[in-house]
């Protein structure tokens, strides 16, 4: 899994430094990974057994910041320290054309995903919360 985000962190950033021509693609490529993970990881998963369960596995919004601060710092860590943006370009620039091409769709549809659901199930679970019914 971490290989995946590793690939979505250098497309991402590769996006903003090469195609928008941003100052520090890091930050962005860091904040919009750091987005993703908690969607995919967290708010997801959590949503989900809370609407099977009817068990709320968080109920203060410190925590969920916290969780976020969290996993920011551990990308920040990561991306700028451990594995960069050179690194990552060592690895995957060699992809052919194709292949980048496809696997640009998947990550497009994987962010694409990620939002609608976790703002479906943020308006179920909303909807539930005021006492409605699905």
């Amino acid at each position: 899994m971490i290989r995946f985000f590793d690939y979505l962190y250098y497309r991402i950033f590769h996006f903003y430094k090469v195609k928008w021509k941003e100052g520090n693609p890091e930050i962005y490529a860091t904040s919009l990974l750091t987005l993703l993970q908690s969607f995919f990881m967290a708010f997801i998963p959590m949503s989900i057994f809370e609407l099977v369960t009817s068990v709320k596995l968080i109920s203060q919004r410190k925590y969920i910041v916290a969780v976020l601060v969290v996993l920011f710092l551990f990308n920040v860590i990561r991306y700028n320290r451990l594995v960069t943006y050179e690194s990552l370009a060592v690895r995957f620039d060699s992809e052919e054309k194709a292949v980048q091409k496809k696997n640009g769709v998947y990550i497009s549809l994987f962010i694409i995903l990620c939002c609608v659901v976790s703002v479906a199930l943020a308006i179920i679970l909303g909807e539930i919360g005021k006492g409605g019914a699905l």
